[in-house]
């Protein structure tokens, strides 16, 4: 299975593009999430790109459009760099609106995809026992799950949140299988 993995959009259309330029070629297309916050846009032109990308999902069925931290804040509690306080109710308003587009984990065989990653301590910490429980959660809008910033507020710890582990910790504590 060939599977297009698009990172932080921030504003960009151009995950759009690439996914655009490669829909014929991958048998599915991952957006990774912070759609939100960007230093070269506000959230009216983040708003058009998003729009665009629920659109694409739309069209082409087998994409997923996965949260990131710059989007989970406006969900939740947690606040990270590039909180755009005036348009935060707008925003939190259009992600709800459009909540059935989006997932906070996406999985095919044995590869596992989110926006920073899954640490066995998290999941095991959350109390999850499989990768259904975690996307079961997400519907089921416990954000406060994956807004967790634990004790290292840069990410470095294995016990970091779905949307805020930094690669070198997550390296030392990996879900097994995945």
């Amino acid at each position: 299975m060939k599977i297009l993995s698009l990172g932080d959009t921030h504003g960009s259309e151009m995950t759009l593009k690439i996914a655009n330029k490669y829909k014929n070629e991958v048998d599915h297309i991952i957006f990774h999430g912070d759609y939100c916050d960007s230093f070269n846009s506000k959230w009216p032109e983040q708003k058009e790109v998003l729009s665009n990308i629920i659109s694409f999902k739309k069209d082409y069925k087998n994409v997923s459009i996965l949260l990131g931290n710059h989007d989970m804040q406006y969900l939740g509690s947690s606040k990270c760099s590039g909180h755009q306080t005036n348009f935060a109710k707008d925003i939190n308003k259009f992600l709800n609106d459009n909540f059935e587009h989006f997932k906070i984990v996406e999985y095919f065989d044995n590869y596992l995809f989110s926006h920073a990653g899954v640490s066995k301590a998290w999941v095991e910490q959350m109390g999850f026992n499989s990768v259904d429980d975690i996307n079961e959660a997400f519907y089921n809008k416990k954000f406060e799950l994956f807004n967790y910033v634990g004790p290292d507020r840069f990410g470095d710890n294995y016990n970091e949140g779905i949307v805020w582990i930094r690669p070198k910790s997550l390296l030392l504590n990996m879900v097994e299988g995945y």
